[in-house]
């Protein structure tokens, strides 16, 4: 996420908000993890200089500060969340490939750390750890919703669109071409300019289509073995 600003600390209080309500996948849970990795050092920090009797605190400490509650406790919360979230998904709701893809490397992640030590508490995680990998790798898939797919053909048009335009474009600011006319370059700027702001917007769209929690009405939504198909329709019944 990078530096920290005053808005982005507004913004992580209100999605943590979000969370707790049950508005977000399992995408958006990893996406929300991740933004709180530069937290608490920003925090420890800030604590510091208020205990140094530091007034002159910058705009994103002072607003960690104010939310130290729900800051300092979310990531911790949150890897919680998530875990159950994980653990709904391989029993009953399924998960979209995406999200299989990335709760695996974030297994795969923690079996490494945990596979180097050598206590029987690091010997069991482990074993928990290959345990909710099979899982997720014989779980049901699920399909993203429709505006996700509608969103990603979206962005996949205007990146298309983009690649023409930027490469005439781009040549023309290396030196390496010439338009034929003033017109034809102010035309070719303004065009790759609105697209680079479509892109931009359209990514954001995308990206909080993907956080959000999908709404599955039917266990036929759910693309499993048939096995596992078998089993979901035994339940619903």
């Amino acid at each position: 996420m990078g530096d920290l600003s005053e808005k982005s600390i507004v913004d992580l209080v209100a999605r943590i908000s979000q969370a707790r309500a049950g508005e977000f996948s399992i995408f958006g849970l990893f996406a929300l993890i991740d933004a709180l990795e530069p937290v608490p050092a920003l925090l420890a920090k800030a604590r510091k200089k208020q205990d140094e009797g530091l007034t002159q605190l910058d705009s994103a400490m002072r607003a960690a500060l104010e939310s130290d509650k729900v800051l300092s406790k979310a990531p911790t919360e949150m890897k919680k969340m998530l875990a159950e979230e994980l653990e709904r998904a391989v029993s009953v709701n399924g998960i979209t490939m995406r999200e299989r893809t990335r709760a695996l490397s974030f297994i795969e992640a923690q079996l490494k750390v945990a596979s180097k030590e050598e206590s029987e508490v690091a010997v069991a995680r482990c074993a928990k750890l290959r345990e909710k990998r099979f899982q997720l790798e014989s779980c049901g898939i699920v399909k993203e919703s429709a505006e996700v797919h509608r969103l990603e053909k979206h962005c996949k048009e205007l990146n298309a669109e983009f690649s023409a335009v930027a490469g005439a474009y781009e040549s023309w600011q290396a030196g390496r071409s010439k338009f034929k006319s003033n017109e034809q370059l102010q035309s070719a700027k303004r065009r790759y300019e609105t697209l680079t702001k479509q892109i931009a917007s359209s990514t954001q769209d995308l990206e909080t289509a993907l956080c959000q929690r999908r709404k599955v009405n039917n266990v036929a939504e759910i693309v499993a073995s048939p096995s596992r198909r078998n089993c979901l329709y035994r339940c619903a019944k």
